[in-house]
């Protein structure tokens, strides 16, 4: 991670995550990445309120200890969450905005290549979800649909919610039409389940190197 300004390099691809506050996103950036410390996790919800920049070097450019920005091969970008979090009135009501002017603006600049939306096994898809899904699908820009903490439910309740994702498709494709047909990942952090599908998913759709 870095504290500089958004990257301009065109050459590197970016991927963002975007998820509800306490859906994992943090846990599974490191999970992806084999890496227990990259994205700091809390037992707030709501912590990460401002957006966060991963890049992914190769092993040789990293040892030399020398690092900028402009030597990564790709960006893993973590987005504030939303829903609950715990953050001033006046924040949670600019993160709409922010978040939908960062996304377009850098689908424009020609880095973002693919958004992954983290929704929560033990919640299911809730009315914001779908709002976010609405926005991704007027961003033109491939998504996929990551559901997390596989292990703290059923596969019969599972099953249902992958369902649920896959019908919001059909009935718009043969609708009003305009949605995407999101790739639906199965995913738990604690268990491993699903993480090198989406680690080769994201390999191979975007990514030129290996994580």
């Amino acid at each position: 991670m870095f504290n500089f300004a958004l990257p301009t390099w065109k050459n590197i691809p970016e991927v963002a995550f975007i998820g509800r506050s306490n859906v994992g996103k943090s846990s599974l950036i490191n999970s992806v990445t084999r890496s227990k410390n990259l994205a700091k996790t809390s037992k707030t919800p709501g912590r990460t309120q401002q957006t966060n920049y991963f890049s992914l070097v190769q092993k040789k450019k990293a040892e030399k200890n020398t690092f900028s920005p402009m030597y990564a091969h790709a960006n893993l970008v973590d987005l504030p969450g939303y829903g609950y979090a715990k953050a001033p009135d006046k924040k949670v009501s600019k993160w709409q905005a922010n978040t939908q002017s960062f996304l377009q603006s850098r689908k424009e600049f020609g880095t973002l290549k693919k958004i992954f939306l983290l929704v929560d096994a033990r919640e299911g898809m809730t009315q914001f979800d779908r709002v976010i899904m609405d926005w991704l699908d007027e961003l033109d820009t491939p998504y996929s649909i990551v559901i997390t903490k596989s292990d703290t439910t059923s596969a019969g309740k599972l099953l249902i919610f992958v369902n649920e994702i896959c019908m919001r498709y059909h009935s718009q494709l043969y609708g009003d039409g305009g949605c995407q047909g999101p790739v639906v990942h199965v995913t738990s952090t604690k268990t491993a389940a699903g993480i090198n599908d989406l680690r080769w998913a994201m390999d191979g759709d975007f990514l030129e190197h290996e994580i």
